[in-house]
């Protein structure tokens, strides 16, 4: 075997995938993707996948405190949902639902299982590296594909603005590219709030 294929094998493919669902690549992609969507479609389109993404991301904001404060009180094995799960289940099923807008054939189909892919690919990451637990997945998975759910219904009931979209991914590519790798510690920042919460706000026993 050459050196190149056996650095092929070893290659991280988890952290590879669960950085794809780290929300310092999402939330850049998510700002850049409603400009283009504001500029180039609708202030109505723009509104709807806003809406939907900051559903995800103070849900999800609000999900891991709850846990955090009185999840251990109420006898939950959940600790924190995880964020990466529901972040990449929300920004890469709402670009899977505006590609399906303008294709609904087989490329429009396949658009959509590529993106249940990647999906599935981050959560199942996020349990392999000891990240998160199953249930902690599949809860923050919920609250991202309600989101989705949530712009479909809305979205798709009337007919799309024509959209280059091979000059939306050289417009998103740059960023993803600048912004993939980012964290943004936002899991320590909301643990330093847990004791102010559970004194000021939580009933104590």
């Amino acid at each position: 075997m050459t050196p190149s294929f056996i650095d092929f094998l070893h290659f991280d493919y988890l952290s590879w995938l669960t950085d794809m669902g780290e929300s310092g690549m999402i939330v850049p992609l998510s700002c850049a993707l409603l400009i283009v969507l504001w500029r180039v479609e609708s202030a109505r389109a723009a509104w709807l996948f806003g809406r939907s993404m900051l559903m995800a991301t103070l849900g999800i904001i609000a999900l891991k405190l709850f846990f955090m404060c009185v999840g251990e009180r109420l006898g939950s094995s959940i600790v924190s949902p995880s964020g990466h799960a529901c972040m990449s289940s929300s920004f890469y099923g709402l670009c899977a639902c505006l590609f399906w807008a303008r294709q609904r054939n087989v490329l429009g189909m396949l658009g959509i299982l590529g993106a249940a892919a990647l999906i599935v690919a981050i959560a199942v990451s996020r349990v392999q590296i000891e990240a998160h637990s199953v249930p902690e997945v599949l809860l923050g998975s919920g609250l991202g594909l309600l989101s989705v759910a949530l712009f479909a219904f809305a979205y798709l009931r009337q007919p799309p603005a024509p959209l280059r979209q091979a000059g939306v991914m050289l417009f998103l590519l740059p960023v993803c590219l600048l912004s993939y790798g980012l964290s943004f510690p936002g899991e320590e920042l909301l643990r330093s709030a847990v004791p102010w919460l559970r004194s000021n706000l939580c009933c104590t026993s």
